[in-house]
């Protein structure tokens, strides 16, 4: 037969064990959630960064497409004199009107892809640090020490209620202990 005290004592010490465990688990939790925060922290910095260049793609777009509509306004000016129509001609003037007016609206839409973009990326940043503070508080919120009390506290009432129970229970025979006999004569359990 197993000796009561024995088995106490086991269960005691794998208390103390499972605390030692929620201890470091609770830690690696919370550290793994500050890493996960710093992260999120970069990902918003790229994501200002992506911001910016989208704005500079976009302002560059606009610029290159104006240039090519100047070009073309310049040789259908060319090609128009070199058929002898009359640059001051109505017709010569509603075409190059024209050629502003749609160079004018790409430009525009160039303009509006790249916010549309821009605004993504800004967003995307803003989520991110949104996630990032959420990370910190919940890592925030974890305390390995309270952890590993509670399993103390869950473990130590599983050891009384064995203790307790054991002198509830009726006396065992006379064992080849005479530590164990000692003690149960003395009423320790």
């Amino acid at each position: 037969m197993c000796n009561p005290l024995l088995m106490i004592g086991a269960q005691a010490v794998g208390g103390v064990n499972q605390a030692v465990g929620a201890y470091y688990s609770a830690g690696a939790q919370r550290d793994g959630m500050r890493s996960q925060a710093r992260f999120a922290e970069i990902n918003a910095r790229m994501a200002d960064l992506a911001q910016a260049s989208a704005w500079r793609s976009g302002e560059r777009a606009q610029q290159s497409h104006r240039m090519q509509v100047t070009a073309t306004k310049e040789r259908a000016r060319v090609a128009t004199a070199a058929n002898g129509v009359d640059m001051t001609s109505a017709s010569a003037i509603r075409g190059q009107a024209t050629t502003d007016l749609v160079g004018e609206l790409d430009a525009q839409a160039i303009e509006a892809n790249a916010a549309a973009v821009a605004m993504g990326h800004r967003a995307e940043a803003g989520n991110m640090r949104s996630q990032a503070a959420s990370l910190r508080g919940a890592a925030g919120a974890i305390n390995p020490g309270l952890s590993a009390l509670q399993t103390l506290v869950t473990s130590g009432t599983k050891v009384a209620g064995s203790w307790y129970g054991m002198q509830k229970a009726e006396p065992a025979p006379e064992s080849d202990d005479p530590l164990f006999d000692f003690g149960r004569s003395k009423g320790l359990w």
